[in-house]
């Protein structure tokens, strides 16, 4: 009954949390200015059969306000870009590319796709048959040893947002990366720059192979 009178946020936390901004100093419990709440959205393809490509690019979204636990108001809990926007009385809002992690970048980005792969082996059961395809989007939080915690998988991801601003034009480069290196292979046109490579940084596409059932 008490749940139905009032709306609240429903979240475990995660131990040593990561906060915004990071840098390696949050790493070993440096920095004491103020910090806020951030998540990671990064991109996932599966299919065809039972394979999940990952994205290697990733955005950054921040709460509106500084972290407190004594508060439990959406502004300081809630990382979801629309919260933030509906407080800013018409301002722009929008996420940060993932090179605003400085030399985390890299390293982030490898335990993303990573993760994203281990996901995928969970729930291998449930995912696409031959010919069929399913585009998601993940949103993590990551904790001080720079390992990601899933929050959902959103089937339709809204990614307005992460294509404007410093990020502009991202999400296209994304999306037409997938088209020509990933899908129009699997179409029988000629092969793009895509390789299998598990999760390992691969130079020549922003997406890889991060689980395959016959493979990995």
């Amino acid at each position: 009954e008490r749940v139905a009178e009032s709306s609240g946020i429903f979240q475990q936390e995660v131990p040593r949390m990561l906060l915004w901004p990071c840098s390696r100093d949050d790493l070993t419990g440096g920095g004491d200015e103020p910090k806020r709440k951030f998540d990671l959205r990064a991109l996932a393809f599966f299919g065809p059969g039972r394979r999940c490509w990952a994205c290697r690019r990733f955005w950054v979204r921040v709460a509106g306000t500084s972290y407190d636990t004594g508060n439990m108001s959406r502004e300081v809990h809630c990382t979801n870009l629309s919260v933030k926007e509906a407080a800013a009385q018409g301002e722009e809002v929008e996420a940060l590319p993932d090179s605003s992690m400085g030399d985390l970048t890299s390293k982030v980005s490898f335990n993303l796709v990573k993760a994203m792969g281990i996901i995928a082996s969970k729930v291998a059961g449930s995912l696409p048959t031959e010919g069929r395809y399913q585009y998601f989007g993940f949103d993590f939080i990551l904790d001080q040893d720079l390992q990601p915690w899933v929050l959902e998988a959103n089937s339709t991801p809204h990614l307005t947002r992460c294509n404007r601003g410093s990020c502009s034009g991202q999400v296209d480069d994304v999306l037409k990366d997938l088209i020509e290196n990933v899908m129009e292979p699997v179409l029988g046109l000629p092969h793009g720059k895509a390789e299998i490579v598990g999760g390992v940084e691969d130079p020549k596409s922003l997406w890889n192979l991060a689980w395959d059932r016959d493979r990995f």
